[in-house]
């Protein structure tokens, strides 16, 4: 072998194995491409969609869970008893009874009362209902609400004299088509 034969030879061998390698660094190109464009769409699907968030000021709000803590020690003190029901009549409609009495099991009459209706995965349904006196201690209201599925249902009721007292459930609305909970 010689080298003037084997230098013509070798060089296009060589040529040929460097064509051959040159898709190698194009298909790392292609693949980051395909993994940048798959995080960009996640990153803007994050930003763009609910956040989860049910209070504005979430941080704010947990630092004054001990105000919250200590609120429900006094309420559970007053040792008042209560029932609350939500009897769902379908098509996004509902009755809400309350019904409060102090320790010794005397009706609280002179109360303000409300509900209000939250919608743990959507904002901007909230919706605030009064409550009207139908017998002593008794409360009641009829309510449409803008969306069936679950609610979360807060009671406040305020005397006269500045005592509040705070009740929440859960509740289930049927939706319109149906009239009953699937």
């Amino acid at each position: 072998m010689s080298l003037a034969t084997a230098g013509p030879k070798g060089t296009r061998e060589a040529g040929r194995e460097a064509a051959r390698g040159r898709w190698i660094p194009w298909a790392f190109v292609g693949l980051f491409g395909v993994m940048l464009a798959a995080n960009g769409a996640l990153v803007y699907a994050a930003l763009s969609t609910w956040t989860g968030l049910d209070t504005i000021n979430a941080y704010d709000a947990g630092r004054q869970y001990d105000r919250v803590l200590a609120a429900q020690r006094a309420q559970d003190a007053l040792g008042w008893q209560t029932s609350l029901t939500f009897v769902d009549a379908g098509a996004k409609r509902g009755r809400i009874a309350f019904a409060l009495a102090n320790d010794a099991g005397a009706p609280l009459d002179t109360l303000r009362v409300r509900a209000r209706f939250f919608r743990p995965t959507h904002g901007g349904l909230d919706k605030e209902v009064a409550l009207a006196r139908v017998a002593p201690g008794r409360y009641a209201a009829e309510v449409v609400l803008p969306a069936a599925g679950q609610w979360e249902l807060h009671i406040i009721a305020t005397t006269a004299g500045g005592t509040t007292w705070r009740e929440a459930r859960r509740i289930f609305v049927a939706p319109a088509e149906t009239g009953t909970r699937p």
